[in-house]
């Protein structure tokens, strides 16, 4: 099944992705599983649901991928030994929040917010992937902010954005989406509160407007957001 998914990654030909999902599902019929062993393959057949779904955007993939990841962490609690993967709760969070936004589902919103923060707790500050995960966790407080109008997510998500970019060199790829983010978030909340324009929103603005090979598309979002602030 993994050798499957390589070649599917090689090859972009989902007859191996289709493959690997039937493999996976005929081992998961097998009994001789350890806790452990069953767990983690339950997160990686999860993942390749997933990235089927992402493939040809099958609804019931994205429904069965978080099912599986669901049964996944299930799987590995009852062991003693072995404590929740934050990358696998951030993970399960994420397609959460990817069917909320396809369903409109505050549950899975709300839920996935839940996740995104558990998974903020475990996963250590130098570990990679903690600033995605901070990114997604702001932008999904943002969402909730939008749809409650609970200042508390808006300055949270402020908070997450503020610690997710601190560590990034200026020229780190991700950092103009995370500004971005950031300063879209300062504008929404100074409006909110009818507060002066923070000088640090037109700072974030014009940073992510700064010409990178790799980031062409925050550029024009930036500046007609910069424009806009300072009317």
């Amino acid at each position: 099944a993994e050798c499957r998914c390589l070649l599917f990654k090689e090859t972009r030909n989902i007859s191996f992705l289709n493959r690997s999902i039937d493999t996976f599902q005929i081992a998961l019929g097998l009994q001789a599983w350890d806790i452990v062993d069953r767990g983690q393959m339950l997160v990686f057949y999860g993942a390749v649901v997933a990235d089927r779904r992402r493939f040809r955007g099958d609804s019931g993939d994205l429904d069965r991928a978080i099912e599986l990841l669901k049964e996944a962490l299930l799987e590995l609690a009852l062991t003693e030994t072995t404590s929740r993967d934050p990358l696998v709760v951030a993970r399960l969070g994420t397609l959460l929040l990817e069917r909320h936004r396809e369903k409109w589902d505050d549950d899975d919103l709300n839920d996935g917010i839940e996740l995104l923060s558990e998974s903020v707790s475990l996963i250590t500050a130098d570990e990679p992937g903690r600033q995605a995960i901070l990114n997604n966790l702001a932008v999904a407080l943002i969402t909730r902010y939008e749809r409650l109008g609970s200042i508390w997510d808006m300055e949270g998500a402020i908070a997450h954005l503020r610690e997710a970019v601190s560590p990034l060199s200026r020229v780190h790829p991700d950092r103009p989406s995370i500004i971005n983010n950031l300063a879209n978030a300062l504008t929404v909340l100074n409006q909110s509160l009818k507060r002066i324009l923070n000088p640090e929103v037109v700072v974030h603005y014009h940073e992510a407007m700064l010409p990178r090979s790799s980031t062409r598309s925050c550029q024009l979002p930036s500046l007609s957001n910069l424009i806009i602030v300072l009317i």
